[in-house]
């Protein structure tokens, strides 16, 4: 799918590309990781700098054991794709609200982190610092659900200070000014 978007893209000529991930809730980080980082990635990257995890069964390393914390480090940078024809020239933003999580933030962070696009939207609203993994438990005494991620990513460059994603483009907050946040960025970076 990808592969045709992005030859779309060039034969059009488009010279914006606005990816949203404002309700993008995460998942397979395999998808934006080879789906789409080779059609804007100019440059080698890291997808995240340090992890914390616990060890379950069904993920566990050789050499782990379940239930154990487990950190480190990732420092293996990504190569940038070697052909580099769909490889898109134009400017680049990702859209960001309150209900990015997980595999989209861990996206979103290459793509500010590497300079492959502007980040547009609200502030405070996403942290950089990722979980993810979720699992989901019944407590035994309450029957009530309960969602926990199984690890903790920290973006590819962090900065002490910031633990919210940093919009380069505030977009308002206000839905009733800018029902469509496409239109609040066209009037932020392309209106006079």
């Amino acid at each position: 799918f990808t592969a045709g978007a992005f030859q779309r893209i060039r034969e059009t000529g488009v010279e914006t590309l606005v990816i949203d991930l404002r309700d993008n809730g995460g998942g397979d980080d395999g998808y934006w990781k080879t789906g789409v980082l080779p059609y804007l990635a100019d440059k080698p990257y890291l997808w995240g700098s340090a992890f914390r995890k616990r060890v379950l069964e069904k993920y566990r390393d050789e050499g782990e054991t379940v239930g154990q914390i487990v950190s480190g480090r990732l420092d293996a940078p990504v190569e940038p794709a070697e052909d580099r024809r769909d490889v898109f020239q134009g400017r680049t933003y990702v859209l960001v609200g309150p209900a990015t999580y997980s595999s989209a933030v861990l996206f979103a962070n290459v793509m500010q982190d590497y300079g492959f696009a502007r980040i547009a939207g609200t502030g405070g609203a996403v942290r950089s610092r990722q979980s993810g993994g979720v699992e989901r438990y019944r407590l035994a005494h309450t029957g009530l659900a309960v969602w926990v991620p199984r690890f903790v990513l920290e973006r590819p460059r962090p900065n002490a200070g910031d633990i919210w994603l940093k919009p380069d483009v505030a977009l308002p907050g206000d839905h009733a000014a800018f029902p469509d946040p496409i239109d609040a960025l066209i009037a932020r970076e392309f209106d006079d």
